[in-house]
């Protein structure tokens, strides 16, 4: 990809947040330009993963925290050139993502923010399919540790009501796994799918979904669903910062703070590796009183929901 293509696709990024908050549009373009800027200044042409390891190379001045944002956000509008079909591989390579990813308190969600997000809106908004469905996947990304892509994947066969778990069946690099599927989830669930799913969709289509041009129904798009969650999450906390991997961290910081074993918890979220587990639950080791108190009334909630009639 040449510098003038990421210039005129990063306007079609930059776009597709538009309806989000100044301050998301702000971060998001921040972080374009600073790239971009970097690019003219060294008189680069072609952003591949020398020119990546350039930009990171300049920013090594910053704090850890700052470092990881730039990284964060250059990452984010790559990804989003490459599944719209802009780009055919992401320079950013999946080894760099990890070891610059830094987890801020920041990231991970507070007991306040649970409390707020486990309650349910008592205006005429909160009967509306949409916000029943945003709500659907925040709570079920929240309580299962999945990732937005593996959500949208789900199909109803896949929901197990009786044992308690979700079958996750595209998982990265193709390994199926299962995640909870816990009452609080099921009754979330049980009013999306009999009151904001449409009617006309079927059990093999996916349990979140967009008509399709041509007639049926095919997966929420990824941008659709990021939006709705965040739009749930702030209007429920007031929190711009929340993302769905976000909802991912707080699972696994509340399963960390619990004391679950690493092996356990690599089957949890999927990870390829053990090591990588490893490394994931030492970022994430700065939130353990955060985790442990949110987790308290996490676990609270969760005691007092009432079953599926």
């Amino acid at each position: 990809m040449t510098l003038e293509d990421f210039k005129s696709y990063s306007e079609e990024y930059l776009a597709s947040y538009g309806n989000m908050s100044r301050n998301t549009q702000d971060q998001k373009r921040r972080g374009v330009e600073k790239f971009i800027r970097f690019m003219e200044s060294e008189g680069r042409q072609e952003i591949d993963q020398k020119a990546i390891l350039a930009y990171r190379k300049s920013l090594l001045g910053y704090s850890r925290n700052t470092f990881a944002q730039y990284i964060s956000r250059l990452n984010t509008a790559l990804e989003w050139m490459v599944e719209s079909g802009m780009l055919d591989k992401n320079p950013i390579s999946k080894k760099m993502r990890m070891s610059e990813k830094y987890i801020s308190a920041k990231s991970v969600l507070s007991a306040d923010d649970i409390r707020r997000i486990f309650s349910t809106s008592t205006s005429s908004f909160g009967r509306k399919p949409v916000y029943i469905r945003n709500r659907a996947m925040t709570i079920l990304l929240l309580t299962s540790g999945a990732r937005e892509s593996e959500m949208l994947a789900l199909t109803p066969a896949d929901l197990n009501w009786e044992e308690g778990y979700a079958t996750i069946r595209s998982g990265k690099g193709g390994k199926g796994r299962t995640v909870p599927f816990i009452p609080y989830a099921q009754m979330v669930m049980h009013t999306y799918l009999n009151k904001a799913r449409p009617k006309e969709a079927v059990d093999k289509d996916p349990i979140f979904v967009q008509k399709n041009e041509g007639g049926g129904f095919k997966p929420l798009s990824r941008i659709t669903a990021i939006y709705g969650i965040k739009s749930y999450v702030e209007a429920m906390t007031g929190r711009e910062d929340i993302t769905p991997h976000s909802l991912r961290h707080t699972c696994a910081s509340m399963l960390v703070s619990s004391g679950m074993n690493p092996k356990e918890l690599q089957m949890l979220l999927g990870h390829s590796s053990l090591d990588m587990t490893q490394r994931y639950a030492q970022m994430l080791k700065p939130q353990t009183e955060i985790a442990a108190e949110t987790r308290k009334v996490f676990e609270g909630i969760l005691e007092t929901t009432p079953g599926l009639a």
